[in-house]
């Protein structure tokens, strides 16, 4: 004999089957879902926002990690970037960057009609003035194409752009 829970149960399913128009697929009460467990860790959250401002970054190419030049950024509070100095001999670069947790994302072009280069960082964010991570830069232009990759490290400098 079925205890009356269980008895209780398959009355219900029997119920939900019979008034189901599609009884193929029946639908049974199984009991409440436990509450969502919340991460151990924060999933997008900074404590360490970027700044909008003037950002100088260092690049360092591999593999033997020499310091190629140091370029300046004006971050705009729309999560858009321009150059504010040359970039090795190159100036007029312009992109996006973004932020999610900690990790910093950024990349651009230089503006121009065949100029051909693009660049892409993906770094960390340390502290509220400071960047380190990896980039990887491009010149598409022929007829000499070339990349180039390596470190890069960012340090805030104000919220005034020169110029």
């Amino acid at each position: 004999m079925l205890k009356k829970p269980t008895r209780f149960l398959l009355n219900t399913v029997a119920l939900l089957i019979a008034t189901n128009a599609n009884a193929a697929t029946p639908i049974a009460i199984i009991g409440p879902l436990p509450p969502l467990q919340q991460p151990a860790f924060p999933l997008s959250v900074s404590q360490h926002l970027i700044k909008p401002g003037y950002w100088t970054f260092s690049y360092y190419q591999d593999p033997l990690e020499n310091q190629v030049t140091t370029a300046g950024y004006c971050f705009g509070g729309g999560n858009t970037w321009g150059s504010a100095s040359p970039i090795i001999i190159n100036d007029n670069w312009s992109g996006t960057w973004l932020q999610q947790g900690d990790s910093f994302h950024f990349y651009g072009a230089q503006d121009g009609i065949g100029q051909g280069n693009i660049i892409n960082l993906t770094g960390q964010v340390i502290g509220t003035q400071s960047i380190v991570g990896r980039y990887v830069s491009f010149n598409t232009q022929q007829p000499m194409p070339n990349g180039n990759f390596g470190a890069f490290k960012a340090s805030y400098n104000g919220p005034a752009c020169p110029g």
